[in-house]
């Protein structure tokens, strides 16, 4: 969320947008607005407002992750990211010139850059995060689009947006040598000239998985990965066959879905639910209700893009600390998920009722693969979208800190106003600070509390009447609330 200044022909004052990612099927979706320009008096514009097409549930905007506000000349618009068409339209752009009334003038995304190329670990796409910037005299779109990598757009016409470009991690990757490259494209910002894109790849899972399907016609290898907070047994590093055990089909895993079947009702070893609606760590806790120490995680419809990358998977993060840490838990892509219980692999309607609750499917083993490191960050030219340096914290190189530390994932990244300088939030590492240019990336400065530190957002800020030109780093930490910093140097 985030405030942006308003001056239209109807409308002059401070709006708020906010994003709504509804937890419960009560829930808003879409984007909401607020007039704050008297922050004691703040006035409801319009809210819940987006997408209804297609409808997961009639009357109620889909579930959007991020949203950007911005204008340009006399009129205003928010470019939002859609969870329900993800990897297809899932660029949505609305007017708000009168912020009473939005609309929706155009989505766009991946179906619509033919050039476009998906290369990363798990090969999953979707728009998680946006920015929109005026340069040279031209309104750009940034877009943080996974495993397509980081991509451009001319603005100038936000309801005929123009593809740029994409860009791709190096492969094999510079840090740790392995091929593909994680991918996992997950926020970005120009720098304060324009001249540099600096991005986060955000990983929870410090290894690369190796998923089999144990028995029945279709036993074999498949592509997987590794939740990171969930690691009772820690997959990662387990000895082989901790992860192993026959299944059975759970549904979606929300709280509320019906009920899926106990570990003493099945004799299973192993549930298997559907990514869609909940957070991971929901799935997971319900997983661990019914009994089982184990639980595996398809792709969703939207997350294969309706067939198209049958293969991709992702293991996000935690979501919610609702999870009490006896499960271990892995993801799988959509084919292979339906694979498992002798199904023809299927990418339409709600997630989770493509197999009937309770199946019973074939036995699995799943190993932790060669250490590949947690999530880091990316320096990029540009104007040709090629990575200039990568930087990581030294300790997410490490396998010794694998488990036991936190999560120590890149998260977000926010840039310095006038300098090249960038302040990251880096979950359990703290907040780091950067220099960067031509000859690449260095850290200048850091904070972590004796305590410890769970940062997740990060912006900076500098006070418009503040002659000293002073910039303040605002920090979120997910355990204990905002942290403002001044960086001295030296």
């Amino acid at each position: 969320m985030h405030v942006i200044e308003v001056n239209t022909p109807a409308f002059k004052g401070d709006v708020l947008v906010t994003n709504n990612e509804q937890c419960q099927a009560a829930g808003k979706g879409g984007i909401s607005l607020y007039d704050v320009t008297d922050p004691t008096a703040i006035t409801a514009l319009a809210v819940g407002f987006g997408d209804l097409v297609p409808s997961s549930a009639p009357g109620r905007a889909h579930s959007y992750h991020s949203a950007f506000g911005w204008q340009d000349k006399k009129r205003a618009f928010v470019i939002a990211s859609d969870n329900e068409e993800q990897g297809s339209f899932d660029v949505e752009i609305i007017e708000i010139t009168d912020p009473t009334n939005p609309v929706l003038i155009r989505e766009t995304g991946l179906p619509d850059w033919p050039t476009a190329t998906v290369f990363g670990n798990g090969n999953t796409v979707f728009n998680h995060d946006m920015v929109v910037k005026k340069i040279k005299g031209h309104m750009y779109g940034l877009l943080s689009y996974w495993d397509v990598g980081w991509v451009t757009l001319n603005m100038d016409d936000p309801a005929n947006p123009v593809f740029i470009g994409d860009s791709n991690h190096p492969s094999p990757e510079p840090l740790l040598g392995f091929a593909p490259p994680e991918g996992n494209a997950h926020q970005g910002e120009w720098s304060h000239n324009s001249k540099y894109i600096l991005g986060t790849d955000e990983d929870f899972s410090p290894t690369r998985t190796q998923f089999t399907i144990t028995s029945g016609p279709n036993a074999g290898g498949y592509g997987g990965g590794t939740f990171g907070w969930a690691d009772l047994v820690p997959v990662g590093n387990a000895p082989v066959g901790a992860f192993q055990g026959s299944t059975v089909w759970g549904g979606r895993g929300c709280v509320a879905d019906p009920v899926p079947p106990t570990k003493a009702a099945s004799g299973a070893d192993v549930i298997v639910f559907s990514r869609g609606t909940c957070f991971f760590s929901e799935k997971v806790a319900t997983g661990q209700a019914a009994g089982y120490d184990k639980v595996i995680i398809i792709q969703s419809h939207a997350g294969s893009v309706s067939g198209l990358l049958p293969d991709s998977f992702i293991c996000g993060g935690q979501g919610s600390p609702i999870v009490a840490g006896t499960t271990s838990a892995i993801c799988i892509g959509h084919e292979s998920g339906h694979l498992l219980f002798n199904d023809s692999p299927n990418y339409t309607g709600p997630d989770g009722t493509d197999i009937l609750l309770g199946a019973l499917g074939e036995s699995v083993n799943a190993t932790g693969g060669i250490f590949d490191g947690w999530g880091a960050v990316h320096l990029l030219n540009a104007d040709t979208l090629t990575q200039v340096d990568e930087y990581a914290v030294a300790e997410s190189l490490d396998s010794d800190f694998a488990t036991g530390f936190g999560n120590l994932s890149a998260h977000e990244v926010a840039m310095d106003k006038a300098e090249d300088i960038a302040y990251l939030s880096y979950y359990s590492a703290g907040i780091r600070v950067l220099k960067f240019g031509s000859s690449g990336i260095q850290e200048v400065g850091h904070y972590i509390h004796a305590d410890g530190n769970d940062f997740w957002g990060v912006q900076a800020h500098r006070l418009p009447a503040d002659p000293t030109e002073t910039t303040y780093i605002l920090g979120s930490d997910r355990s204990s609330g905002l942290w403002i910093f001044r960086y001295t140097g030296g």
